[in-house]
């Protein structure tokens, strides 16, 4: 074992394994590790998947957090199961009902009536196909009730409570809205801040007037509740920096700075007789209007970066104010949330954001005109909500009915279908993790917090996962919870990319991706290839045309053929080019394909020779796509379209178990099925009631064939295709040494333990049952001594909660389950029957909690089993599940 520098393993008790993972590729002479990597990641133990989430003091994100719509895959029928929020980039509470809230995702506005507690989705304010960046600003003037939405293409207007919205744009002559300000005592006048400059209306948005320009840099404006022909400019620095005041009704402008600090003011806020302004060095107040301004009290960092400021309409003494603090050593960012209760004499901190949860740049801070001590924030994973100052944040609890993420399938681990892997893919993009299948997820970051953007999961090898950040490509070999740098990227940010390893080629992998310089118009596709476990890397596009730029940000599919190490397929806007050499050079192979980026290449497991391509998008023909087929190893394709026609293709999946199951994701037409090898396709679209669920960016079968999951532009979906014609061997082991018994459907895993990788004193005891029904057993493992040092199976729902609850609740120094993953399928009994079909399955305990020992369950089908260690002092607790016949 001395040679395998890439993995240590230390064997301890009852399949104790602990798999210090320091890179996915095993070097040349360990290959009886790669296969112990690929059988036995459900019997090792695994760090807690909170460790890279210390930081989140007060913020209910750890241990899982839960999807927006919990549930298990609805049988032949599509069910929305998260993972988030999206990012919200703008809220509003009603001045004349503060119980209702208006939020904006993008260009979706979503309405609460109950204080946040739960949303539906109300409208979209209207967008052009080019607008990305969503709604800038939200607010309902307090007279008449209107509300005003500023985005990137100008300022629309909504007088039926948000339900339809009309654009209100006539006079403004730049379109970038960035923040909007009613007067108070007038219901038609309101103010905005443009790119090009401050413009008002008096007459409720028909028509806007152009008061002043030319600032470099204007971040927010302020309109006095008490004087509503006073206004406050803050800028970002130059000769301009500071506060600018008018008296006027934005006619004429004065620096207002005395006192302050050079740098840029981002933020500012009126409570009663005080104006706040958040600057680049702190809070400074001023109590005469503008006219001379003081650091505002004690309690933060010195020449602390406040992004916003926040107070409540009618308590003028609790303020807050959200800090961007960073650490050079490890290159993060976070938003620390300081609170004054009394008028910012001074500071406390009472919580913060990492960065993978909040940005400095769009978080907006909104308190509560019924009680200062509720505050929101709007974050990339949704909306957080505090009762209690600002101390303690809930997600759960503000995030009910919002609207999901875009969000693509990234991959389910090699070896355990359970581990199911997402990302975003809005603008804030963030990457998630299941251990469920979709039930419940937890975010991915890097170690400093930063987010991480998932790129590939490993086909090959087990818990090993690629992604990307700004600062190249870091890769994970636990399943995402600690990261490595394998790449750093020459571009300033690679938006997209994918990794592909190769199982006969250890050490080797691939990089395809887009990327872009800082320098705008610099972009391009690129595939980089490494010989040695990432520390080195060279460019393999020899032949392949570079795209044009902005045209297709997705990064190219490629694909190896695994009966030959030497060949490899890949696809874009020129087609599909094929190497024999290893990438040593590349050949055009796309004879029979339209004009079209081949979005997607899947190859048939039993037979290399056959491939299917998806076709997107096309600059002549913008409406054009399909699937098309090659039997002859891409040097032929044809058509394989009807019943797809004009549909823009965008993913395709093939069926593991049975080849001739094909499955086509389409934008806007959602998900398509064939099961003759593509002759023909019909929609499968059950439970895909939205519109933007329609928008089929990614696809994914589990390895039996029997889930399936989609990315689109409302989250994540899953489909099961019925569990119980799918059965397997549930396996039972006994160790003599131990005196414990364990349980396997894994036929990998099994095959470890037959083999002697699970220690000495393990042997078949020759009981078997059935997995199969519509019920995942969830499985956990006891990892502190004295017990429960074993594993624990259960297909009741509630108890299965109760011990993720309770893990969550205890501490990892102490003994507890530790949910592990969902294992086999089962039924669960009705008052200890089961129901016709099926056949019952046991459950003893060796009552090990109170004799100080290791815990340990029987689970068998075999009655007399149960007889035989209950006469040994063990506790029969009954039918707990039932297998098929």
């Amino acid at each position: 074992m001395s040679g395998c520098n890439r993995w240590q393993l230390n064997c301890l008790t009852h399949f104790i394994w602990r798999l210090s993972c320091f890179g996915p590729i095993m070097t040349s002479f360990c290959p009886a590790f790669v296969a112990l990597l690929v059988s036995l990641h459900r019997i090792r133990k695994m760090s807690s998947p909170c460790s890279g989430f210390a930081k989140f003091t007060g913020l209910l994100l750890c241990l899982y957090i839960s999807a927006i719509h919990p549930s298990t895959a609805g049988t032949n029928q599509w069910t929305q199961i998260g993972p988030q929020a999206a990012s919200l980039n703008a809220l509003v509470i009603d001045p004349a009902n503060p119980s209702i809230l208006y939020s904006a995702s993008g260009h979706i506005i979503s309405k609460s009536i109950d204080g946040g507690g739960s949303w539906a989705r109300l409208s979209e304010v209207p967008k052009s196909t080019t607008d990305i960046c969503g709604l800038n600003d939200l607010v309902i003037h307090p007279l008449s009730s209107a509300i005003y939405a500023g985005t990137c293409e100008g300022v629309f207007k909504s007088t039926d409570g948000g339900i339809s919205w009309v654009a209100a744009n006539s006079g403004i002559s730049t379109f970038r809205v960035i923040k909007i300000v009613p007067d108070p005592t007038n219901a038609s006048m309101l103010y905005i801040l443009s790119d090009g400059g401050i413009f008002k209306t008096t007459n409720g948005g028909a028509d806007w007037i152009f008061l002043r320009g030319g600032y470099s840099g204007v971040f927010t404006i302020s309109i006095d509740p008490a004087s509503p022909s006073a206004l406050f400019i803050g800028l970002n620095g130059g000769t301009e920096y500071g506060v600018y005041k008018s008296t006027d009704g934005g006619n004429n402008w004065n620096k207002s700075s005395a006192g302050l600090p050079y740098g840029s003011v981002n933020d500012i806020k009126i409570a009663g007789n005080v104006v706040y302004a958040a600057t680049s060095s702190g809070v400074y107040k001023s109590v005469n209007g503008g006219s001379v301004w003081s650091l505002a009290g004690s309690g933060m960092p010195d020449q602390a970066n406040v992004m916003k400021i926040a107070t409540g309409t009618g308590n003028t003494t609790t303020v807050y104010a959200a800090v961007r603090e960073s650490s050079v050593t490890d290159l993060s960012e976070w938003l620390t949330i300081y609170r004054s209760t009394d008028g910012s004499a001074s500071w406390v901190a009472a919580s913060f954001f990492d960065e993978s949860q909040a940005r400095y740049d769009s978080t907006v801070l909104v308190v509560s005109s019924q009680n200062a001590s509720t505050i929101f924030a709007t974050t990339r994973v949704g909306l957080a909500k505090s009762t209690d100052g600002a101390s303690t944040w809930s997600y759960s609890t503000a995030t009910s009915g919002l609207p999901l993420a875009p969000a693509r399938v990234v991959g389910m681990d090699s070896a355990n279908p359970y581990n199911l892997y997402t990302v975003r893919v809005d603008l804030y993009g963030g990457s998630y993790r299941s251990t469920d299948k979709g039930q419940s997820w937890f975010p991915l970051s890097l170690a400093e917090g930063s987010p991480v953007s998932l790129a590939s999961v490993s086909k090959n090898y087990q818990g090993v996962v690629y992604g990307t950040n700004e600062y190249g490509y870091p890769m994970s070999s636990n399943y995402g919870l600690n990261w490595t740098k394998i790449f750093r990227s020459f571009m300033s940010r690679p938006t997209m990319a994918s990794v592909l390893d190769v199982a006969s080629a250890p050490g080797v992998m691939y990089i395809t991706s887009y990327s872009c310089f800082s320098a705008w118009g610099i972009c391009g596709h690129d595939i980089m290839k490494s010989s040695d476990n990432g520390v080195t890397w060279n460019q393999v596009m020899n032949g392949i045309p570079q795209e044009p730029y902005f045209y297709n940000n997705m990064p190219l599919p490629m694909i190896s053929d695994p009966s030959n190490p030497n060949i490899f397929y890949v696809g874009g806007l020129f087609g599909v080019y094929k190497t024999t050499n290893n990438c040593g050079v590349w050949v055009n192979h796309s004879s029979g394909l339209p004009a079209g980026t081949v979005s997607s290449i899947v190859m048939d497991p039993t037979n290399p020779n056959v491939l299917y391509a998806g076709v997107g998008y096309s600059r002549s023909v913008p409406t054009g796509g399909g699937v098309y087929k090659s039997t002859d190893s891409a040097v032929t394709w044809s058509a394989v379209n009807t019943g797809l026609t004009n549909l823009i293709v965008t993913n395709l999946a093939i069926d593991p178990t049975n080849p001739s199951n094909i499955y086509a994701a389409t934008d806007g037409g959602g998900v398509f099925r064939s099961m003759n090898g593509g002759a023909d396709w019909s929609p499968v679209n059950s439970g895909l009631s939205e519109t933007d669920s329609l928008s089929v960016n990614s696809i994914v079968l589990d390895a039996q064939g029997r889930d399936m999951f989609i990315g689109t532009n409302f989250g994540v979906y899953s489909y099961s295709f019925g569990q119980g014609a799918q059965t397997s061997e549930v396996i039972e082991f006994y160790n003599t040494i131990l005196d414990h018994y364990f349980i396997t459907a894994d036929s990998n895993e099994a095959a470890g333990i037959d083999g002697g990788l699970a220690g000495p004193g393990w042997s078949r005891t020759g009981n078997t049952f059935k997995s199969g029904g519509d019920t995942p057993a969830c499985r956990f493992y006891g990892s502190q001594s004295p017990g429960p040092n074993s594993h624990f199976y259960t297909v009741d729902a509630g108890e299965c909660a109760w011990l993720k609850q309770l893990q969550a609740s205890t501490p990892g120094t102490e003994k507890r389950w530790n949910f592990e993953s969902l294992d086999f399928f089962s039924t669960p009994p009705t008052n200890g029957t089961c129901p016709g079909g099926t056949v019952p399955v046991y459950r003893a305990y060796n009552n090990g909690f109170l004799q100080d020992a290791d815990s340990n369950h029987r689970i068998t089908g075999s009655p007399t089993a149960i007889q035989e260690v209950v006469a040994r002092g063990w506790i029969n607790e009954g039918v707990v599940m039932c297998a098929p016949q």
